[in-house]
């Protein structure tokens, strides 16, 4: 009998739907321009790269997200 290996996608692991943010789903990712979109339209820039507790972290964002007041719905973050 043959071995079947199942795939699935991600369960969201993250609490920021509880916590009353977006997830990471309100995203989309374009690879060919190394950049986000936010639910917004609109594109979120490649900043820099760091690693926390052995994952890598990228980190992208707008100078239009200052100033947008659903902010608090998409980052913890109060600097940009």
């Amino acid at each position: 009998m043959p071995k079947i290996t199942a795939y699935g996608p991600n369960p969201m692991t993250s609490g920021a739907k509880a916590d009353g943010r977006f997830n990471n789903d309100a995203l989309i990712y374009d690879a060919a321009k190394n950049e986000c979109i936010c639910s917004t339209g609109e594109a979120l820039f490649w900043r820099y790269t760091n690693v926390e507790k052995n994952l890598m972290l990228h980190r992208y964002w707008s100078s239009k997200c200052r100033g947008y007041a659903m902010k608090p719905q998409c980052t913890l973050s109060t600097e940009r």
